[in-house]
Formats: C-alpha cells, sequence, structure tokens
C-alpha cells in the first residue's frame, strides 16, 4: 500500500525511457509515481539488445544527436551504474563491399576516439548494458505499481487524475503504443527487434557489429546477440526458426556453430519517421484548430504560439 496517493509526477510506462525519466525527475525533487501495464522492463527493454555504440556517416544533424546521446549515455552509466553496465568497447564493421567504401568516406568526419580493428571501427567506450537490471536500479526508492493500465486520465481541480492517484504533471512513456494519448501530429511506429542469449565459451574480448550485434563474453558462457529486423507496426513471428536464423546471421562474423540458443526474446520499441526522439509537451490539437484553423490546410504556426496541454508531456 502507497503511502500517498499525491504526486508532483506520474510517469505512464516502465520502460528504459520512463524508468529513466522518473530517475531525473525524482533527483530533482519531484515525488514521483510510476505506472507499469505488466511487470518493469517487460517490454521492448526486455527484448532489447541494449548495445551501446555510436553513429557512423556524413554530417547531419541525426549523427550529431545520436552520438551526444551516445557520450552522455556511456559517461551516465559508467558512473551512475557500473554494474550493469559492461564497458568492452564495440567494433563496427561493414556490412559489404558498398558499406565498407562507405566506410573509408566516414573516417574524416568521426568525431570520437576510435581505432582501426579489422575492417571495423573500434570505440574503446562502447558496451552493453543488462536493460531489466538497470531499470529496477534507475527506480530504487521510487513508487511503482506494476500491473496498472491506464485507460483514462481526466483533470479535476487543476489536478490530472489517475484512478485514484493526482498529481501536476503525466509523463507518457508508453512505448511504440501511444495508449490513452492521441498525437496524430507525431505518428509512432513501430521497430520490430529480437535477441538471443547463446551458451558459448567463445572468450570474445569486445561488442561487435555488423548486420547484428554480438556481445562480449558476458561470463558464465553467456553471449547475447540481438538485431533491428522489421521497421513497422506488425509483429514478427518469432519461434525457433527464428532465433536459428539469428544465430546464422552472427555467425557470418563468428563460427558459433557450437552454441546453443538459451534465451529468446522480441518486442516492439518506438521510433520516429526521422529516427529523432519526441520529447516535450503535448499539443492540445482542438485548441490549435480553434485558434488557428488554417492550420487544417497546412499553415505554418511558429511553436511559441502553439497551445500545450498543461502538465501533460511524451518522452
Amino acid at each position: 500500500m502507497l503511502a500517498t496517493k499525491d504526486y508532483d509526477s506520474i510517469v505512464i510506462g516502465g520502460g528504459i525511457a520512463g524508468c529513466s525519466v522518473a530517475y531525473e525527475l525524482n533527483v530533482l525533487g519531484h515525488k514521483v509515481l510510476l505506472l507499469e501495464a505488466k511487470k518493469i522492463a517487460s517490454g521492448s527493454s526486455y527484448a532489447a539488445g541494449a548495445f551501446i555504440s555510436p553513429m557512423l556517416g556524413l554530417p547531419n544533424d541525426n549523427k550529431s544527436f545520436v552520438n551526444a546521446a551516445f557520450f552522455y549515455t556511456t559517461d551516465f552509466y559508467s558512473s551512475k551504474f557500473p554494474t550493469h553496465f559492461l564497458q568492452k568497447g564495440v567494433n563496427r564493421i561493414p556490412k559489404d563491399r558498398e558499406d565498407a567504401k562507405d566506410f573509408e568516406r566516414y573516417y574524416q568526419y568521426i568525431d570520437l576516439k576510435f581505432s582501426k580493428k579489422g575492417q571495423g571501427c573500434f570505440f574503446k567506450e562502447g558496451g552493453i548494458v543488462d536493460s531489466v537490471a538497470l531499470c529496477q536500479a534507475l527506480i530504487k526508492g521510487i513508487d511503482t505499481v506494476e500491473n496498472t493500465s491506464v485507460d483514462t486520465i481526466k483533470k479535476v481541480d487543476e489536478y490530472w487524475n489517475i484512478k485514484d492517484f493526482k498529481a501536476n504533471n503525466i509523463v507518457f512513456a508508453t512505448g511504440a503504443s501511444t495508449g490513452v494519448v492521441d498525437i496524430p501530429y507525431a505518428p509512432i511506429r513501430g521497430v520490430w527487434g529480437e535477441r538471443i542469449t547463446i551458451e558459448s565459451s567463445l572468450p570474445l574480448p569486445y561488442n561487435q557489429h555488423k548486420k547484428v550485434s554480438i556481445s562480449a563474453q558476458l561470463g558464465e558462457n553467456k553471449i547475447i546477440i540481438g538485431a533491428t529486423s522489421v521497421k513497422n507496426n506488425t509483429q514478427k513471428k518469432v519461434d525457433n526458426q527464428a532465433a536459428q536464423k539469428l544465430l546464422e546471421s552472427a555467425s557470418d562474423m563468428i563460427d558459433f556453430h557450437e552454441a546453443k540458443v538459451i534465451d529468446l526474446r522480441f518486442g516492439m520499441r518506438p521510433a520516429s519517421h526521422d529516427y529523432l526522439p519526441m520529447v516535450g509537451a503535448l499539443f492540445d490539437i482542438d485548441a490549435n484548430i480553434r485558434a488557428y484553423p488554417e492550420i487544417t490546410n497546412g499553415r505554418f504556426i511558429s511553436d511559441e504560439k502553439l497551445i500545450v496541454h498543461d502538465g501533460l508531456y511524451l518522452h
């Protein structure tokens, strides 16, 4: 039984996004409640390979953002949660001859320290996190209610109400399913991913990424292989055959012929159409149409003029 039902902020969603924002709000002094429909890190965060790797390519905004996030994330995990972050580096390997030619062009634009390892670029700061343990560590000491679905929210006397709880702010971190909120102006698509854990004694010293990602030896003869395979909202059939196909893709890099699949996970994570994150206040669609009816004909309205829902955020 929770000691209070009044909060500064309620976070909906117990994956890595929800747990991270709950952690940061707690650090800022907010009284936080986290609501999760199932179990903490039971969705796409459970299925994530959770490899932390930089982005290669020609200069562009997306690459700059991803690599800024890479620096922030590796520093955050290594300083705050080192027991859940295995930082053994990552070797980015070209997928084919054309990709190798692209790598040659990319070298001059790599703004991170790296060394050449075989055909690849090795980044010593790269690593892999234990996503489930990390989520649980992030919300330690934060009020959390699992197995609680949120179907409706209602504002009463300046407070947002969810079931028996109320708060000044609500943060939606519901992944590929936006759930109770409707955001047609920023459609979220699903990105299907899967990972397997194999039993292998191969002494892999670092993580590797080509068509799929392969972890370093994690101990207890365990190695993780992960891949993002389908970029749409259709759930892919995942079974032992799919696991073997993922293992075969990894065997293009390393001979895993004696490996045994001991765990299979899969899930749908969210993504925007330009891959950049969607973070911030939610727009009040009805209020904006009333204030600016011309917006329905495609007229641009500057951000500072748009009307937002007070206290509702997407993360």
